[in-house]
């Protein structure tokens, strides 16, 4: 399966022939992987976006074909309602129906989240790759950057020498666990609820609980057509073509406005080994949370 790297490293082009289609869940990613960094048979050059669409095509043909017409005329520029007559069903359904719908299907598949989230007036910037329980990723904010690992019960962070000084309020500490793994656990009272953002799992149940759920009009975030369905201090988008992945969140209330999240890439994130070698938590001195 795709390497965890190797999907950060696909070019624009494949990255976004991967996240267009619907049906992509289906597919191997290896396949969408190697389209992009074969070469062409009279070029030493990656291929062009043309040459990776051949190329993807071919590997449909031995995918599940279930949805491909929608996915391809998506694609191309052609509405879903001209591929195949007929809309997804979620947007006749009522709101509350829609996002219980959109949260079962999106907490069972890994997922990669991105962006950012206003706390209080200050910003945090959030990359999370994620599954049921686990999570990897990094986080930003007050000067503060931080790579996580989170693998219940052990939650693992590793930060550069001025993150851990200012984390630690010690210079020392900055300078002795700098650009080292650092490990507790989920229960520590310092890191638990950082540990609870990197379960984008959890993170999905929790959504739509503030207020009524109201369903407005088919739109478009992030250039897909989504279902908004908003609540007292936020919108969550649902995907309105294809399977109803949540495609988005978008703050409202007074004490998150500006936050956005993008949820993409559904079923493709894994899970990789911890650091070995971890250092406990506990030689650190008066470790405090972001």
């Amino acid at each position: 399966m795709l390497q965890r790297h190797r999907l950060r490293h696909l070019d624009h082009a494949t990255r976004e022939v991967a996240e267009r289609l619907d049906s992509f869940e289906q597919l191997e990613p290896r396949g969408i992987y190697e389209c992009a960094h074969a070469t062409e048979p009279t070029y030493s050059r990656k291929r062009s976006r043309a040459g990776i669409m051949a190329c993807v095509a071919g590997t449909m043909q031995r995918a599940i074909l279930s949805g491909l017409v929608v996915a391809v005329a998506s694609l191309l520029g052609v509405s879903a309602r001209a591929a195949d007559g007929a809309q997804s069903p979620e947007a006749a359904k009522d709101a509350a129906t829609i996002l219980a719908d959109a949260k079962a299907l999106s907490s069972s598949r890994s997922v990669v989240v991105t962006g950012h989230v206003v706390s209080q007036g200050k910003l945090i910037e959030l990359s999370i790759e994620s599954g049921r329980g686990w999570g990897d990723g990094s986080i930003s904010t007050d000067g503060v950057t931080l790579a996580v690992m989170v693998r219940p019960p052990a939650f693992y962070f590793l930060g550069d020498p001025a993150s851990i000084a200012k984390l630690t309020q010690s210079i020392a500490a900055g300078q002795l666990f700098g650009g080292k793994w650092l490990r507790t656990t989920t229960s520590d009272a310092r890191f638990a609820r950082l540990a609870e953002v990197f379960d984008a799992a959890a993170l999905i149940q929790r959504l739509g609980r503030s207020g009524t759920l109201t369903e407005g009009v088919v739109t478009t975030f992030n250039e897909k057509k989504v279902i908004p369905l908003r609540a007292s201090d936020e919108t969550i988008y649902v995907a309105a073509a294809g399977k109803p992945y949540i495609l988005g969140l978008v703050g409202t209330g007074p004490n998150n406005d500006g936050s956005q999240l993008i949820f993409s890439l559904y079923g493709v994130a894994r899970v990789t080994r911890p650091p070995r070698g971890a250092i406990s938590v506990s030689r650190l001195p008066q470790a405090t949370t972001t």
